[in-house]
């Protein structure tokens, strides 16, 4: 009786095995890195898309997968990027650097986005970091229906990010150093100013009609500095976006060789249009 409870058990364990994996899309072969199993994307910008990737894949060997479905068969929208990351073993052994940009396309149900990062990756792509990049780079195309635009917006910023080339803090932290770097000149000069205008009106026994106050000339160089570094700290550009689609010119990388055996962890985040 054991013994067939114990063999029962193993059937019943055998067959939700099963119903899992079927669950989730099959690994490509040959392998690619964009996978659009819904049909969203049109040929060329599938093309554009794969080759970009690629040529991230061999400059970094960091991986990214890109995966659109139109149904998510009962599971959450992050767990199943997880899970393809796991069986797909996106990113390299040892380092796994692998990220899942997951895409289930607006149906009858709403829209939604995840991403899922490999253990490699998770410093750099922190689940805050994630978010931001789904719902300022992502999301606010998708509300428009501009789905290649917000994909490639997104991978845009993965990448920089992935590749240590652009960090939010660091963004944060540039703005507040510029500013207070601005205000402590400003001081400074009134400071200045303030003394040689004194030194001035002590040496010619404080006759000057400009009584308590600084000289214009003062005025004039103070307010120039001011206005200058004004013009200085607003003449950052933002940062420079590929812009559109700009056409499919060749491809000056080989094809996709394969996953190759990244694992996953917990790290990611997910939101919805």
């Amino acid at each position: 009786m054991k013994h067939l409870l114990r063999g029962s058990l193993l059937v019943l364990i055998f067959w939700l095995a099963l119903c899992v994996q079927a669950q989730i899309p099959q690994r490509p072969v040959p392998p690619r890195l964009v996978n659009d199993f819904a049909g969203l994307l049109n040929p060329a910008e599938s093309q554009y898309l794969e080759r970009d990737l690629v040529a991230f894949d061999d400059s970094t060997s960091n991986q990214i997968c890109l995966v659109i479905v139109d149904d998510l068969q009962g599971m959450d929208v992050l767990d199943l990027a997880f899970k393809i990351g796991e069986q797909w073993q996106v990113g390299q052994k040892g380092f796994d650097n692998g990220l899942v940009l997951l895409i289930k396309t607006k149906t009858d149900t709403r829209g939604e986005v995840a991403i899922a990062t490999g253990y490699g990756l998770e410093a750099v792509l922190t689940d805050a970091v994630s978010k931001r990049i789904i719902e300022e780079e992502i999301l606010p195309q998708f509300r428009q229906d501009r789905y290649f635009e917000g994909i490639q917006a997104g991978l845009d910023r993965i990448k920089l990010i992935a590749s240590g080339e652009y960090s939010y803090s660091s963004e944060e932290g540039d703005g507040a150093a510029v500013f207070v770097f601005f205000v402590v000149l400003i001081v400074f000069m009134i400071v200045f100013l303030a003394l040689v205008s004194k030194k001035y009106k002590d040496k010619n026994g404080g006759s000057s009609g400009n009584k308590g106050g600084l000289s214009d000339l003062s005025k004039a160089i103070l307010l120039s500095g001011m206005l200058g570094g004004h013009n200085k700290g607003s003449s950052r550009g933002g940062s420079s976006s590929s812009g559109g689609f700009g056409g499919f010119g060749g491809s000056s990388s080989g094809g996709f060789g394969g996953f190759g055996g990244g694992r996953f962890g917990g790290g990611g985040a997910k939101g919805g249009w």
